[in-house]
Formats: C-alpha cells, structure tokens, sequence
C-alpha cells in the first residue's frame, strides 16, 4: 500500500471516530499545546491537523498513532449512558489543549472514584464539556458540586453544573439539521448558476426554457439508469420513511442522492434521511450499502456534522472555475475511497449533477483518462 493511500484511509478511520473516541486520542496522544485547533472545529480539520503533526519532527509517528487508535477503537463496550451532564469551567476554550482536557478528566475520575466518567464533547462558553458515564457516578459529581465539594477541575474554577435536558439535545439536533438545510440550498444555487455558465459556454440553449429542458434531460437519463431495480427503490423507501439513518462508517460505502437538478454525496458516517433528503427522487449506492440508525442523540448529531463535512467538500471542487478541473478533483477523490469496478458504475449523469458539469464533459474527462 502506497504511503498516500494508507494516509488517505487513516484520515477516514479518525474521521469515522465517534467525537468520544476522538477526544480519548487527543488525551492519548497527549498532543502539545498549539498544535490542534480549537475543540470547536470542525472534526475533518482537526483529523487534518493530528496527522500533520503525527508526521512532522515532534510527532509521535504513525506506529504509535495507530497503537493508539486500535486500543480506543477496540476497547470493551461500555454501558449505555441514560444522562449526560454538561460541567461548566471558567477558563478560555482558545488555552484548551488535549494535556489540560486529559488532566481535567483524570481529576472528575478521581472526584467519583470511577474511570466510567468520559468527555463526549466539548463546546464554547467559557469551557463546556459534556460529560458520559454511569448514571450513579454522574450524579455523584453533581452532589459533590451542589453541596460545595467541587469547586475545581485541574486547578480550573468550576462555574456550573447540571444535566442536559432530553428538550436540550433535541434542540441541538433541530439547529444542526437547520444549518445543514440552509447549506444544501446555497449548494442548489451554486451548481445551478454553474450549469448556466456550462450551458451558456457550449453555444446551445441558450434560453432560460431550454436550459430548463436540459436539465430535466438530465435527471430523466439519470433515473432512467436507476429506475425499477429494487435495491434502488428499498433506498428510495428508507430516504422517504421520515427517519433519519446513517451510512455506516465502517464500510466503504456511500449514496449519491439526486433531487432533479442536483445531487449531493453522503459518504460513511454520513445522515440521510429524514427532513433532509425528503425531496429526493433518486439515488446511486456505491459499495455494499449499509444504513443503520443513530443510536443516540450524539449519534446522530455526529452524523449531521458530517454529512455537512461531504457537502462542503464537494463545494469546494464546485467553486472551481473549469469544469474539467472540477470533474478531475471528483474522480480522484471517489478512486481514492472506491475500488475503481464501483466508480466505473456510477453514471455520467451523477457526476456531472454533483458538481454542475455537462454529463459530456464528464465522459470526456473519463474516456481521456483510459487512453
């Protein structure tokens, strides 16, 4: 295995981590201040980030990184976690590294005479960390905090802390999903005004009704290469069940899902479903397809942040002002997370509906690439 492809498949096992696991291989790791970003960026970035250290000079190397993933990714399952419980700390989450979080967690552990206590996530306001575990110890917490026991985590001030309401996490979700949504409009629009200019540069309709054709043309041929395969329509009744799942991210797989004039790319770990994809018409599965459901709330919200990570990635090649350009940097990402069999199945009409080219200038850039 080349060392690129081994990074690559690194980079989508860290970023498959549950936000859990991950933070459990920063403490591991015990990452140096002023390396990571700040515990409020997004997961794809701070992936980005380890990796550049775990190879640069002061790294720890790719052996002890991967000692390290395989003993957070394999350790026994834990209890389910009936509450959780938000720790309030008055303390800068810009001074907030993996050596401090480490610390704080070692004290809580201490403080309830308990290892079952971990950080599931950590969030802006002063220092808010969100605590899991069993429900005696963290009520145990509480108590020692409610009767003034608990004033200090690893020498920092303790400002509040309470459990995290059921109504709580549902709003955490409805405003995730809600920034998803607004991104998937702007995306519509993006590919929208590129097909226009793809339109405009070929010299052919060149009128709003007959730019409006083609792309109907082109959703048509699309699902005309989907249509009646029942895979194809289990999908499209899992998309359309009102329930949001997730592309399991411990498989290679995918959906292209199509809404007429776009389609977007939910990749592992990935939401789908549910409001989100309500509208949709059709939908192209790459690899062996698995959807499970969220298992809780965190789950789920995990899978909201990295659905919109997939979005912004693929708008990113979108913003490119060539359209061969944008289909090079689409392809050589799909090749390098699908074995070349699954992307040679993947219609022309797909691509070009991801990032609004002309399905012939996807046929273009492929055919070249075999010649």
């Amino acid at each position: 295995m080349t060392d690129s492809k081994k990074r690559l498949e690194l980079f989508e096992v860290l970023c498959s981590l549950p936000l859990p696991d991950f933070l459990k291989l920063e403490i591991g790791l015990a990452i140096p201040s002023g390396i990571m970003p700040n515990y409020d960026t997004a997961l794809g970035l701070r992936t980005a980030k380890l990796l550049e250290w775990v190879e640069g000079s002061s790294g720890c190397g790719m052996e002890k990184l991967e000692e390290v993933i395989s003993y957070v990714r394999e350790r026994p399952p834990e209890n389910k976690r009936v509450k959780s419980l938000t720790v309030t700390l008055k303390f800068s989450l810009d001074e907030l590294d993996a050596v401090k979080l480490g610390d704080i967690l070692s004290d809580i552990q201490q403080k309830v005479g308990s290892d079952s206590i971990e950080v599931f996530n950590v969030q802006r306001g002063s220092v808010i960390l969100h605590l899991s575990g069993s429900e005696d110890d963290l009520h145990k917490l509480k108590e020692l905090f409610d009767k003034g026991e608990l004033t200090s985590l690893a020498d920092i001030a303790v400002d509040n802390i309470d459990f995290e309401s059921e109504e709580y996490s549902d709003s955490r979700n409805d405003r995730l999903i809600n920034s998803l949504e607004q991104s998937l409009a702007e995306v519509r629009v993006l590919n929208e005004r590129k097909y226009a200019s793809e339109i405009s540069g070929s010299g052919h309709f060149l009128h709003g009704n007959s730019r409006v054709q083609l792309l109907q043309e082109l959703k048509s041929n699309l699902v005309k290469t989907r249509q009646g395969t029942p895979d194809n329509q289990d999908i499209l009744d899992s998309l359309h069940s009102g329930e949001l799942w997730i592309v399991n991210s411990r498989r290679r797989n995918g959906l292209i899902i199509n809404y007429g004039f776009i389609s977007h790319f939910a990749g592992p770990g990935a939401a789908v479903g549910g409001e989100i994809d309500k509208d949709c018409i059709d939908a192209v599965a790459l690899g062996s397809l698995s959807l499970i459901k969220p298992e809780s709330s965190d789950d789920l919200q995990k899978a909201i942040k990295i659905r919109t990570q997939w979005l912004r990635l693929l708008t990113n090649f979108t913003d490119k002002p060539l359209s061969r350009d944008r289909v090079l940097l689409l392809l050589e990402q799909f090749r390098s997370y699908f074995d070349e069999s699954v992307v040679e199945k993947i219609p022309d009409e797909a691509f070009a509906l991801l990032i609004g080219v002309l399905p012939s200038t996807v046929r273009d850039v492929r055919n070249t690439g075999k010649t």
